[in-house]
C-alpha cells in the first residue's frame, strides 16, 4: 500500500509567473505558472496480504501489516507453506 505526497514550491510559481507575466503578459503569467517544478515523494504505509485458503467458512484471509520487517517475515513463510505443498503434490 502506497501513499502519494506532491509539493510546489511556492517561490517558483512566483517567480515563473512573474517572469512569464512579464515576457508574455496575463496569459504567460499563467503559463509560467503552471510549469512550475513539483516533487512526488511515493511512501509504502503498509503491506497487504491477500491469502486464499482452500477452506468454505472462511476462504480468503486478509493482513495488513505496517511494519515491512514483519512483512518480509511473512512473505517468506508463506513462500515455505507454498514451495512445500507444491512438492508435496508433485510427489504424491
Amino acid at each position: 500500500m502506497e501513499s502519494y505526497q506532491t509539493s510546489i514550491s511556492t517561490g517558483n510559481v512566483i517567480s515563473r509567473s512573474i517572469m512569464g507575466g512579464i515576457t508574455f503578459g496575463e496569459i504567460g503569467a499563467l503559463v509560467g505558472a503552471n510549469t512550475a517544478s513539483s516533487t512526488t515523494i511515493k511512501k509504502t504505509i503498509g503491506f497487504k496480504f491477500n491469502i486464499i485458503l482452500n477452506n468454505l467458512s472462511e476462504p480468503n484471509v486478509s493482513l495488513v501489516l505496517s511494519d515491512e520487517h514483519k512483512a518480509h517475515k511473512l512473505s517468506a513463510i508463506l513462500k515455505i507453506i507454498i514451495d512445500r505443498n507444491i512438492k508435496n503434490k508433485i510427489n504424491d
